[in-house]
């Protein structure tokens, strides 16, 4: 066996084994590293690295997601301001479409240019 050094490192009046004991703590099976505080199982500590990791992770994703979800809103709100505008604009161009295919419309065009409407004998029916 390994002898433990540590108990002759206390000052009370308890015995070694009690000294030892105290302050030690058994979080599973494997070593113990000593500590200022007393002896913490390796296992132990890696828990404690993993749940301080995984704390600090999910705090910074979530504020990541967070940021993403505002910026995704945005261009939502901006692409929703541009299809109004954009329905807007058909709608106006729509309204010249069917202005420009009135038989009034195409009649004023045709003196506007010059044309006549065709007489009589030079129509032809089949």
């Amino acid at each position: 066996m390994i002898r433990d050094y540590h108990a002759g490192y206390y000052t009370g009046r308890q015995s070694s084994a009690m000294a030892v004991s105290a302050n030690r703590w058994r979080l599973g099976i494997g070593r113990t590293i000593a500590t200022g505080l007393g002896s913490i199982d390796v296992l132990g500590r890696t828990i404690c690295l993993m749940v301080a990791t995984t704390l600090v992770l999910g705090v910074a994703s979530t504020f990541w997601v967070g940021r993403q979800i505002d910026r995704t809103l945005a261009e939502i709100g901006a692409s929703q301001k541009l299809l109004g505008e954009l329905h807007e604009s058909n709608g106006e161009i729509l309204s010249l479409r069917d202005s420009m295919l009135s038989r009034e419309q195409m009649v004023q065009q045709a003196e506007a240019l010059g044309l006549y409407p065709p007489t009589e004998d030079q129509i032809r029916k089949m």
